[in-house]
């Protein structure tokens, strides 16, 4: 226990050292919470539709969208970069196909105000404030585990974690530290920002501030935890960097982080495993008050693949210790 405490003091000391991270960290943690705020509570933005074929002969309930007329149909790259939000392909007499990777209930909406005009439009469910929110801030704090497990393998090129593996302290000890660590300089600054945010500023979260505690807290895990592994797995870091921001940048685009949208075909099965698609779910399963058997899958998922690769972490370590490679 002592060597634990002396492990996670001695990183403190290290952090105050290099301060401009964490304030390179708090500084766009407030800019994404910012982006995320000014998305859902200012902006009111109309849907943008791509008309292959003439616009004119549309319901006028559809032109309370932005059309934008084409020759072709254009390719779905466009629907996943957010350009559209669906595509209205003229099949002739009146008739449109819609698609979309929007969701079912956005298609449908589209589908009836093409067919129906004159019925009301289907209520469509929106990412409210709390998913908006953590859906941005994911990608943000998933790379500040990347950020803050830095001293891990400094200490692996400098003999530091060598020297602590076979001194009292021991491997296992050694790691937890560096994982209570990361995991507490992640959680706290920015559960505290959201604190501000909302008994300061009267900014409307969507959820309750024990529900944000949690659910950052299981961020916060799932960050430090991919941080472990792949510091652990890859042992020179500006490799382990590139390769594990581009797979944080990619997943999260992916899962619908920054904007809500559902895959088709094979990839709609691809997204389901990502855990930054589960950690949504369960935001937006909280946040619309779903049945917990719902949602309550996707916590455990996410809970095991975070004890999963804490786990494989330190084989690897136990491994090459043994092996004499540090």
């Amino acid at each position: 226990m002592r060597g634990m405490t002396h492990v996670f003091i001695n990183n403190i000391y290290r952090m105050i050292s290099r301060i401009h991270y964490l304030f390179l960290s708090l500084g766009l943690t407030i800019a994404v919470m910012a982006l995320a705020i000014f998305f859902t509570s200012q902006l009111e933005v109309e849907g943008r539709l791509a008309v292959v074929g003439e616009p004119g002969h549309l319901p006028a309930s559809v032109h309370e969208y932005r059309l934008e007329s084409l020759e072709q149909v254009p390719p779905k790259s466009q629907l996943v970069r957010n350009k559209y939000d669906a595509v209205l392909i003229d099949q002739g007499n009146g008739h449109y196909t819609v698609e979309t990777i929007k969701g079912d209930e956005f298609k449908l909406k589209l589908q009836q105000a093409l067919e129906h005009p004159g019925s009301p439009p289907p209520e469509e469910k929106r990412r409210g404030a709390a998913g908006q929110m953590l859906g941005f801030l994911t990608m943000i704090i998933l790379m500040g585990g990347l950020l803050f497990m830095t001293f891990f393998p400094e200490d692996k090129r400098n003999g530091t974690f060598r020297r602590l593996a076979v001194s009292p302290v021991r491997i296992g000890s050694y790691m937890i530290a560096q994982c209570l660590f990361c995991f507490a300089i992640i959680y706290v600054p920015t559960y505290g920002l959201i604190i501000a945010a909302h008994l300061l500023l009267h900014i409307d979260i969507g959820l309750s501030l024990l529900s944000y505690g949690w659910l950052l807290g299981l961020l916060a895990l799932l960050a430090t935890a991919f941080a472990m592994f792949m510091t652990s797995w890859l042992e020179h870091n500006d490799n382990m960097l590139v390769l594990s921001g581009s797979l944080i940048v990619l997943t999260s685009l992916l899962s619908g982080s920054f904007y809500s949208f559902s895959p088709e075909g094979p990839m709609k099965w691809v997204t389901a495993v990502l855990p930054q698609k589960q950690f949504l779910t369960a935001v937006e399963g909280l946040e619309q008050h779903v049945p917990v058997v719902e949602w309550g899958g996707s916590v455990l998922y996410l809970l095991i693949l975070s004890g999963g690769l804490l786990a494989a972490g330190w084989l690897i370590c136990r491994r090459r210790l043994a092996d004499g490679r540090y």
